[in-house]
């Protein structure tokens, strides 16, 4: 069935190039900007647990959870935007930026100038009172997310994929380094992190003005860009809350629990800051796979686009299927290796204290896994003109999340069973999210999952599962080779986490490829995208 879509836009011409080698090369170089964007979150995930102290780590996570909300919804809901009418009307390109520019800064100025008013409040709410300051620096993270998204739209909808890539790769690393060098110079706090960040974000945005804004002229606007863009954000601004609202609810459920256990509010909340520090770390491992797909989602946008609005339903079908195949099998390997040995990762690289976050990375490992998938799957919902669509699902799904998070974490007192309950709660609707999404596109272009890749990818899970579990702990490993502890263990843990992850993932890759997934298709498929030259052909999705 040929997608719905009744925006009033002229149809984009048919591609002249190969497509394959189009999304090819833009995934490897996007794909390479959002590895270095996972290096860098890496870089500050291991950083900062070991500047600040877990309770304060905690308050980071909250902070920026809340940020998210706010700052995410309009990175992926502008962009989108942006991308669609970009890619469908390259001549109008230039008045399309222009009243994005206005439009969305409009918005994101407003939410802005209400966090920085309301920073007390909401720290207060939140029980970061002294957080006041690291409020007010994301109001200023907002703004800019919200202008500096216009340009990385438009860029995504001429399929400039090189040049959004660096951008991305320059902004990851201003990031990385601001964000930890703040919280290193203003005294190992909160408040230098949320500086370094705003810093950031306001760097990337003026070279944005400068580089990106004069590639575009003037002309004509999209009136259909404010309908489409009121969409997309709301769909976005409900998946975000999809996405966030373990933390929002961990807090303040964990707060109250551990004072009908008799602590005081000031300790009950101190500990659940821990709680939420512990969580927060397992959050960020467990979303690595996911922030990998985010190159898939900027590929494949513009190519549903461009294929819906020229009504090919047979492209847009194979689109599809192609790139959920391969998002099952990059996505599995990765959140196989977190799952498999999470106790090894975690005290193997970060301090004792942190240990408890194994237990969270355990459920939220194949949590993120189906989230990524998920992801996927609402983003070409939305590519194909359906946001009403992606819209009613993702509500659909918040209220279960909603409603998982009232039945699994009230009243529970110990802290490593709220970390476990806190995983299990929020694996229940991204896997629902996951089903309904791939069942809608089902309906309207046929079976996106292949039945034989998601055993090969689920079997090789739980093999490799069972097989984690059999290894030693790290403090059995640590005191067999260095009994004296100091920096020799150290390094013992760090070899021993790293070893027990590539000995998984390499018996993952070995496993598919044992296994007859990658065939000659595939392996044409990819000598294609990586030919230094393109050969003009009818064209097959990557």
């Amino acid at each position: 069935m040929a997608a719905e879509d009744s925006t009033p836009v002229t149809p984009a011409p048919p591609p002249r190039r190969d497509d394959a080698v189009t999304a090819g090369r833009g995934f490897l170089v996007i794909t390479g900007a959002k590895l270095w964007f996972m290096v860098g979150g890496a870089f500050i995930s291991l950083g900062l647990p070991y500047m600040l102290p877990v309770a304060e780590y905690g308050q980071y996570t909250d902070i920026n959870n809340n940020l998210g909300f706010l700052s995410m919804v309009m990175v992926t809901g502008v962009t989108q935007a942006v991308a669609r009418f970009v890619s469908a009307r390259p001549d109008a390109a230039g008045g399309i930026v222009r009243q994005a520019l206005a439009l969305f800064g409009g918005i994101a100025g407003f939410l802005a100038l209400a966090v920085f008013f309301g920073a007390g409040a909401i720290a207060a709410a939140r029980g970061n009172v002294e957080q006041t300051t690291a409020y007010r620096f994301v109001a200023a993270i907002i703004l800019a997310y919200g202008l500096y998204a216009v340009f990385i739209g438009a860029l995504n909808g001429k399929k400039a994929f090189l040049q959004q890539a660096l951008f991305d790769g320059t902004y990851t690393t201003l990031r990385t380094v601001l964000i930890l060098g703040g919280a290193a110079f203003l005294g190992h706090s909160v408040t230098g992190a949320f500086g370094g960040f705003a810093l950031a974000a306001a760097t990337i945005l003026t070279l944005s003005f400068w580089r990106i804004f004069p590639q575009f002229g003037r002309g004509p606007g999209e009136p259909a860009l404010y309908a489409f863009a009121a969409q997309v954000l709301l769909a976005q601004l409900v998946f975000q809350a999809i996405f966030r609202q373990d933390v929002l609810y961990l807090q303040p459920m964990a707060t109250a629990s551990f004072m009908s256990d008799g602590l005081s509010a000031a300790a009950a909340a101190e500990k659940a800051h821990e709680v939420v520090g512990h969580y927060g770390l397992a959050t960020q491992l467990a979303r690595l796979p996911w922030q990998g797909t985010l190159a898939i989602t900027f590929i494949i946008f513009p190519m549903l686009s461009e294929s819906t609005f020229a009504q090919d339903a047979e492209r847009t079908r194979t689109y599809i299927q192609q790139t959920v195949r391969y998002s099952l099998l990059l996505i599995g390997g990765a959140a196989i290796v977190l799952a498999a040995v999470p106790e090894p990762l975690v005290r193997g690289v970060w301090k004792p204290e942190y240990a408890p976050t194994a237990i969270a990375l355990t459920w939220l490992a194949p949590a993120y896994a189906a989230f990524a998938i998920f992801n996927i799957l609402v983003t070409m919902l939305t590519a194909a003109g359906r946001a009403t669509e992606a819209l009613f699902i993702n509500v659909l799904t918040a209220a279960l999340a909603y409603a998982s998070y009232q039945v699994f974490l009230p009243g529970v007192t110990e802290p490593t069973a709220l970390l476990a309950r806190a995983g299990l709660a929020t694996a229940v609707p991204f896997t629902f999210g996951l089903l309904a999404a791939g069942a809608r596109l089902w309906m309207s272009y046929g079976r996106p999952f292949p039945p034989a890749t998601v055993l090969r990818v689920l079997g090789l899970g739980l093999a490799l599962g069972l097989l984690g579990r059999l290894l030693p702990a790290t403090d059995v490993v640590v005191a067999a080779i260095a009994p004296g502890g100091g920096g020799l263990a150290r390094l013992v843990g760090l070899g021993y986490a790293g070893g027990t992850a590539g000995l998984v993932l390499v018996l993952f890759i070995a496993g598919i490829l044992v296994s007859g997934e990658i065939g000659s298709e595939d392996r044409a498929r990819f000598g294609r995208v990586l030919r230094r030259r393109a050969k003009p052909t009818a064209g097959g999705p990557a």
